[in-house]
């Protein structure tokens, strides 16, 4: 197992310290403008692994929160580039979605000039990213999309990449 830094403490396993040490490179290729702000967010997030320690099987807790948190750093920080986009065309709106192959495949949604990011989740069939109310449902030309609190399930058709 590798070391993990001090400020795992109490959170480093087997499971966990392969992407503690990913996320630690990843949060080192981040501009030193960022990073101050970020370290702030960083060490909110740590203390959010703490909820794990209740849970069946903590690590794996870890680890998951882990790799959601490598992909949202990675994705937000322009760290990777995008697998594929496609544009749909809405009842309501027009929106573009990029698709990610970050540890946990994650895709964001552009409409109204707001950016929302949701994480790749099983689905009988295509691709169900988010949870809950907010879901982005790729199912190749259609897709369902629903983000909480301002906009309603909806289904729309594929119009471009």
């Amino acid at each position: 197992m590798s070391a993990c830094k001090p400020v795992y403490d109490g959170l480093c396993s087997q499971t966990t310290a392969p992407w503690f040490a990913q996320l630690d490179r990843v949060r080192q290729r981040i501009d030193e403008d960022v990073t101050a702000r970020a370290g702030q967010r960083h060490q909110q997030w740590i203390e959010t692994l703490h909820t794990c320690n209740n849970k069946q099987t903590p690590s794996q807790c870890v680890a998951e929160k882990t790799k959601r948190r490598i992909s949202y750093l990675e994705v937000q920080n322009h760290l990777i580039k995008q697998r594929t986009s496609a544009t749909y065309q809405c009842y309501a709106t027009k929106l573009k979605a990029h698709f990610y192959d970050t540890p946990i495949p994650s895709a964001t949604v552009y409409v109204f000039d707001t950016t929302e990011m949701f994480f790749l989740n099983p689905a009988g069939s295509g691709s169900r990213y988010g949870e809950d109310n907010n879901i982005l449902w790729d199912k190749g030309d259609t897709a369902i999309i629903a983000v909480d609190g301002w906009l309603g399930r909806q289904e729309c058709e594929r119009v471009g990449i």
